[in-house]
């Protein structure tokens, strides 16, 4: 069995998966369950000190492009932060901090928003006494685009890092600003946050979307934006992780995505020490049962591997993101594709993917496709789309097309 453990700004993480801030942590029972699904740690639903933003929607969860489910689909949802007031929150924290302590693991508390740069730094300081091990700022709250509070407000980078500073002045405790890249350029906002003192980022919150009823055209759930996230969300954040992480040099938890063990290796893989999951623990059949799944996932891509520490894989990707001037490229000719007739079940469906005219409509007797090499350009979306995988990319490789 591999090690699993983290270190993140001096904190003892037993394996990196943690339970984003979400009702699934929204008290100590629920933190409770939490920290008995064997996750390294859980971000507390975050509190606010404005009675605005500690309403409940209903409903608050809707599932597009369902059809791709489980798949590839969009978790569109909206909330706001903890229905407790201040007080009452922190009982809850200081009860969790407790299930912490019994399931090893790490506690990192929210904050959503607050009145003024100060009240941040007053809640942080409550959040530290209560015990929490850590503080996340979420300054990205897609829920509230286009209402004017401060936690939109930390969207503009020099707001962010005001508050990044506040807090940090205030607390002992390890301090991440959790960041999305809408409308802010995340490399800029996190060289801010780490210039104001910030110890990591968390990238990246769900982004502010609008879907529509057909009938009515009212806009769907609550009637305004919502957030938007889901599997298909990985590439995007991975990237920001990346280049983050290579280009910063500050400490990332990843979220935003993550729905199976792979997804995990991925983010290590762009430098994240850290990967927290909500929308796997609310659309996966199985519920916090996923963390299991995700924990026993990753280890064994490393025992299989003989990579004997998590931390050694972290990273790995990063040197071999190529810069424009060092893409590979390849002269026509140098790749072609070939068809597998064992393979071919005569479909006849990529004469309408390839529009090159290597695949122009002709057949052989068998009903395979006639390919006209001499025209093809190696695209290789008749590969990627063949339903049974039988035809294939040749010549000058290595050909990199991931999981298909």
């Amino acid at each position: 069995m591999a090690d699993l453990k983290v270190s993140l700004c001096g904190v003892r993480f037993k394996n990196p998966i943690i339970i984003a801030s979400a009702p699934t942590t929204k008290n100590a029972e629920n933190m409770r369950r939490a920290f008995a699904s064997g996750a390294g740690g859980l971000v507390v639903k975050s509190v606010s000190d404005d009675p605005n933003f500690r309403i409940s929607l209903r409903p608050m969860f809707t599932i597009l492009q369902k059809k791709g489910y489980p798949y590839c689909f969009s978790n569109y949802s909206t909330g706001f932060a903890s229905n407790d007031a201040p007080e009452q929150w922190l009982l809850e924290v200081a009860k969790g901090r407790k299930w912490a302590d019994e399931f090893q693991g790490v506690l990192i508390g929210s904050i959503f928003s607050a009145k003024s740069i100060e009240a941040w730094g007053d809640l942080a300081r409550k959040i530290e006494d209560a015990g929490a091990h850590m503080i996340e700022l979420d300054l990205s709250c897609p829920s509230v685009f286009g209402s004017g509070a401060g936690v939109e407000e930390g969207n503009k980078q020099e707001t962010a890092a005001l508050i990044t500073k506040e807090v940090g002045k205030r607390v002992s405790i390890p301090v991440f600003s959790k960041l999305t890249a809408e409308g802010t350029d995340l490399v800029a906002a996190a060289r801010r946050i780490k210039e104001a003192g910030g110890h990591g980022v968390t990238i990246m919150n769900r982004s502010p979307a609008l879907d529509i009823d057909l009938e009515s055209g009212r806009p769907l759930l609550a009637g305004g934006f919502a957030g938007l996230g889901g599997p298909w969300m990985t590439p995007f954040m991975l990237r920001w992780v990346a280049r983050v992480c290579k280009e910063v040099g500050i400490p990332v938890s990843a979220t935003n995505g993550i729905w199976g063990w792979e997804d995990v290796v991925k983010a290590i893989f762009c430098g994240a020490h850290t990967v927290q999951t909500c929308t796997a623990l609310y659309f996966s059949p199985k519920g916090l049962g996923v963390v299991k799944d995700l924990i026993k996932g990753l280890d064994r891509y490393l025992d299989e591997r003989g990579i004997k520490r998590v931390g050694q894989i972290r990273g790995k990707t990063l040197d071999q993101i190529r810069s424009f001037e060092t893409l590979e490229r390849r002269e026509k000719g140098e790749v072609w594709v070939e068809v597998n007739r064992q393979v071919c079940t005569h479909c006849k469906l990529c004469k309408n993917w390839c529009y090159h005219e290597a695949i122009a409509g002709e057949y052989e007797p068998d009903g395979t496709p006639r390919l006209i090499r001499k025209n093809c350009e190696g695209c290789g979306l008749c590969v990627v789309l063949c339903p049974a995988g039988a035809i294939q990319l040749k010549g000058r490789g290595p050909f990199i097309l991931g999981n298909i």
